[in-house]
């Protein structure tokens, strides 16, 4: 099973601690084309399925340090810098259109979302808005902290940033009337910031 996290930009059903994809399903027993898969009962029955089986995968989960996620602003006007983050071409993206309906079954970009150390700089200077906080990767500027998030960002506390890049051409799977059909999109190239704070000592 993938235990794939919520957001993940792909069609799996969200369930309290995860999702859930069509081959996820059948490993537990469940048709993903049952009507009656979303009914109350059912949907129990899937969540119950999935945590034991994530319980016995991983055992107890340990604290973790306190972390946010942010998405990062301005990410219009930095198209050219987040793509070339993107380095490693997804093959599920190229198999024809039989084995991605049959092997994937959910939203596929073109390039896997690749994950890099960020470095967060504030610019006091900024003739537009002198909290503004600058997110770099590498010498590459891919965005801003947005602006409702500054208050949330104190740069004196924080252990580590990692930004995820993820976005571009994909492929989904359409299942409207219980039949699959193939899709084609594009959004825009994004970064999500993964901030994790410092340990109170």
């Amino acid at each position: 099973m993938c235990g794939k996290p919520i957001g993940a930009f792909t069609k799996h059903v969200a369930l309290s601690d995860g999702a859930l994809c069509k081959k996820c399903f059948e490993d537990l027993g469940f048709d993903y084309k049952d009507k009656d898969l979303y009914s109350h009962d059912r949907f129990s029955q899937i969540e119950c399925g999935y945590g034991a089986y994530m319980r016995n995968l991983i055992g107890d989960v340990p604290d973790q340090a306190e972390y946010i996620e942010l998405f990062v602003a301005g990410f219009d006007f930095r198209q050219k810098e987040l793509k070339s983050l993107l380095t490693e071409e997804n093959d599920d993206y190229n198999l024809p259109k039989k084995a991605f309906l049959e092997e994937v079954a959910e939203r596929t970009y073109q390039y896997y979302t690749e994950t890099y150390p960020a470095t967060l700089v504030p610019e006091p200077d900024n003739e537009y808005d002198p909290n503004a906080i600058a997110v770099y990767v590498d010498d590459l500027h891919i965005g801003y902290i947005q602006k409702k998030d500054q208050n949330q960002v104190d740069i004196d506390q924080i252990e580590s940033v990692e930004a995820e890049i993820y976005g571009g051409k994909y492929k989904d799977i359409d299942f409207s009337d219980y039949e699959e059909e193939l899709i084609k999109g594009e959004t825009p190239y994004k970064a999500k910031l993964i901030i994790t704070k410092k340990e109170e000592s």
